[in-house]
């Protein structure tokens, strides 16, 4: 069998897509983008993987978003405190939205 599957689809990330690798033979699934709230746990290395444990066997490891700025929000709250903030990111066409203008049932989504 398989010990640790790494699902980097982007397109499954709920615990029933997960059970269903488990069901197959492997012991762990590890997403590699945003998980549903009924997983093991969320993991951002360098902020909380202190709390992966040996019995997690479905587990996202957020987006990628929010890898690049969570390490840097914490070091900067650990160092000085934050009382809020926003985060803006610019995001090139991913493989799902339309690039061109297009019907699409979300308002934001059919523009280029």
């Amino acid at each position: 069998g398989v010990d640790i599957v790494l699902d980097c689809t982007g397109v499954y990330g709920n615990r029933e897509h997960g059970e269903a690798h488990i069901v197959a033979g492997a012991k762990k699934v590890l997403f590699s983008h945003p998980g549903s709230n009924d997983l093991d746990a969320t993991v951002v290395f360098g902020v909380n993987q202190n709390q992966l444990r040996a019995e997690h066997r479905i587990v996202s490891n957020a987006s990628c978003t929010t890898n690049c700025i969570i390490p840097v929000i914490k070091l900067l709250d650990d160092a000085y405190g934050i009382e809020s903030g926003t985060v803006t990111t610019i995001h090139s066409a991913m493989n799902d939205p339309q690039v061109i203008e297009a019907s699409d049932s979300g308002l934001r989504r059919p523009r280029a």
